[in-house]
């Protein structure tokens, strides 16, 4: 198997984390390419023997990078007000995935398998790029939400997107609402497809006509037409999964002594990027409430948040994380005391072993996104507990609520007087309440590692991909 991604072994990331912990067991039958600042390289073997390839330029880099975050990120979080769309930077992530994927295809390392596992929205157009070179095999997992509303104005490069991910045999999501909004984009505004809702997939429709009204309507290249298959896309719905021995095993084994003065009062934790999906000023406006209606808790609790700055030099993001520090200053202003701060801020990272720890002595875990894809924390949260669980609060945008969301206390993302008052609740659970709901937990996330999403999704379209190809051949000695 060829696997795909923009970031690769190793590298910073929730998608290349997630395949670096199951990398030992298929490193031997799988190749994993990747771009490492502007090369592209090839790792293999569980030591990540690594060779490179080509050089991309800086401003095709540029491009795609901020092709992907100030529109196609936006619009899949169904925030199209933080969008920018430009035409040089969408023709920039085209050249993108089309140079990896020449890259790529005319490379005898990428002959050693015939099956390529594609990563994420970064790379959309390959699987359509790999199958014009006579290279059909291939899955895409998406790991961020499909909307649930696509803007007009949008729907000419979304389509070229969805386009990209209908080349390939199988297209994963984390739950079934992204699968079904893929879908419903696909049956309203792709009319050369079919979509059966009921086997969750969709096919290039019989009708020419619609395929050449279709080439009008949404700018598909003539040549592209040439390149729709006949077999149909499955839609796949695969969470993505967790090991939860792994982190169980880090957290009864890391030592307390790295933990900061401040936290060890007891506190609310949080683990994420300052981005604007991740709802981290609703939870700095929910922080300011807390204090304000349960005044018993100043000077006895802290708020811990593990955020860092991301995508800088993207607009959105800068104002955000400006946003965010002034509502903290506005916070700290307001409760701080010589002894004592509300909220206790960390924007440097921590080891897997350190976080581990940090997530088993934490009161409640606060996971308030806006929108989001799946949230790995509220899986890292619940199998880093010890024989005092804590409380999963979560909201119900993160894609984890679909798995979690009967054990956990619902949040309402941007409602910070409701945060506020799950807090609260979380902090006054019984004992007993608490155990209850983490069992339940815990039983969700062991029921769904990550070997089991690897499984569903990537090993199984590959195999189903096989057997279609001996079919095939088949049919064709028969004829």
């Amino acid at each position: 198997m060829n696997i795909v991604s923009y970031r690769g072994p190793g590298m910073a990331g929730g998608v290349s984390s997630a395949l670096a912990r199951i990398w030992e067991d298929c490193s031997e039958n799988a190749s994993w390419w990747h771009l490492n600042e502007n090369h592209v390289e090839v790792a293999r073997g569980v030591e990540y023997d690594t060779r490179r390839f080509n050089t991309f330029s800086k401003d095709l880099i540029k491009g795609h990078y901020d092709y992907c975050n100030e529109f196609l990120w936006p619009v899949m979080h169904d925030l199209p007000q933080y969008a920018t769309y430009k035409k040089e930077q969408r023709e920039a992530y085209y050249r993108f995935n089309e140079e990896l994927s020449k890259t790529i295809g005319r490379n005898p390392a990428s002959k050693s398998f015939s099956y390529f596992f594609v990563q994420d929205y970064q790379l959309a157009i390959m699987p359509q790029l790999l199958r014009r070179m006579g290279l059909p095999n291939s899955a895409v997992f998406w790991h961020i939400p499909w909307p649930k509303n696509v803007r007009e104005d949008h729907l000419v490069p979304i389509a070229q997107i969805a386009r990209g991910l209908l080349a390939s045999e199988a297209v994963g999501f984390h739950v079934q609402e992204y699968g079904e909004n893929f879908l419903s984009f696909v049956a309203e505004h792709l009319p050369e497809y079919e979509v059966d809702f009921e086997t969750m997939t969709a096919m290039p429709a019989t009708n020419v006509l619609a395929n050449v009204m279709a080439s009008h309507s949404y700018g598909v290249e003539p040549r592209a037409r040439t390149a729709w298959k006949t077999r149909a896309t499955q839609i796949v719905v695969a969470p993505l999964g967790l090991d939860f021995d792994h982190w169980n095993q880090m957290a009864h084994s890391a030592k307390a002594t790295f933990l900061p003065p401040l936290m060890r009062l007891p506190y609310v934790f949080s683990v994420d990027r300052a981005d604007y999906t991740k709802g981290v000023s609703y939870r700095l406006k929910a922080i300011d409430a807390f204090f304000t209606k349960y005044p018993q808790y100043r000077g006895k609790l802290v708020f811990a948040q593990i955020c860092g700055r991301t995508r800088p030099g993207i607009a959105s993001f800068d104002n955000y994380w400006t946003e965010c520090k002034d509502l903290a200053a506005q916070l700290k202003d307001r409760w701080s005391t010589p002894n004592w701060s509300p909220l206790h801020w960390i924007e440097n990272s921590f080891s897997a072993e350190q976080l581990s720890l940090l997530y088993r002595n934490a009161s409640t875990m606060l996971v308030n996104p806006v929108r989001d894809g799946l949230n790995l924390t509220a899986k890292e949260y619940i199998a880093s507990q010890g024989r005092k669980p804590g409380v999963l609060a979560l909201s119900r945008e993160a894609g984890a609520w679909h798995e979690l969301g009967d054990a956990a206390l619902e949040i309402s993302p941007e409602d910070p007087e409701q945060i506020a008052d799950v807090v609260a609740a979380s902090l006054n659970m019984s004992e007993n309440e608490r155990a209850t709901r983490m069992s339940a937990l815990i039983e969700s996330v062991r029921n769904n590692p990550l070997q089991l999403w690897w499984e569903r999704f990537a090993v199984t379209s590959g195999a189903n991909q096989m057997l279609a190809e001996e079919e095939a051949s088949l049919e064709a000695k028969i004829s």
